[in-house]
């Protein structure tokens, strides 16, 4: 889950999350709390997103045969990544960094430039990180819900189901899960994250 300026969103997957740090759509001062977790946490010192959300607004250089270029955002860099100009071996610097490295060996930044990862059809229906939230996450960034979460009712009041591949308004559906996420007779949905932060 994630907050700014007291009003919580998600949960959403960490990958997710960090498109919108980077687009900007997530400001810089987002926090963050993941169950577990010992509270809510800024997104550039939470584990497992702290370095890889530095690189998110960070700039860059490149170093190859035909000299250095940069510096440019990270949707350059993976750009340049997507259509082969760069590689895991090609030397990166990242603005206020301390040395050149290969871009496979910073820490984080081979995750935020590679395609994202196929998701199996089974271990996408298993995963509890699957929420529709229309202002926050683009339709294309949404896997297929659990069994259980075919339906929801959203911040707007409107009830939304899944149905054929895709998140569709219901009109006075009685039988739309309830505030706290649960659908009629399904399972209890896991504790709720603590109250962001004012």
């Amino acid at each position: 889950m994630y907050a700014v300026d007291g009003r919580t969103r998600g949960p959403l997957p960490g990958r997710a999350l960090l498109k919108l740090y980077e687009r900007g759509v997530a400001p810089a001062q987002t926090l963050v709390w993941a169950p577990g977790a010992d509270g809510w946490q800024p997104i550039h010192a939470a584990p497992g997103l702290a370095a890889r959300a530095t690189l998110c607004r960070a700039q860059f250089y490149v170093s190859d045969k035909g000299g250095q270029e940069g510096p440019f955002p990270l949707g350059q860099l993976r750009a340049r990544f997507d259509d082969g100009r760069v590689d895991g071996l090609t030397q990166v610097f990242v603005a206020g960094g301390a040395a050149w490295a290969a871009l496979g060996e910073v820490e984080g930044l081979r995750d935020l430039v590679a395609p994202e990862p196929e998701v199996e059809e089974s271990n996408a229906a298993a995963s509890s990180d699957q929420v529709y939230e229309p202002e926050a996450i683009p339709v294309e960034e949404l896997a297929k819900p659990s069994e259980e979460k075919k339906k929801f009712r959203g911040d707007d009041g409107k009830t939304y189901a899944f149905e054929d591949g895709d998140w569709v308004e219901k009109e006075g559906d009685a039988d739309a899960s309830d505030d706290d996420g649960a659908a009629d007779g399904a399972a209890a949905a896991p504790a709720p994250a603590p109250a962001a932060p004012k």
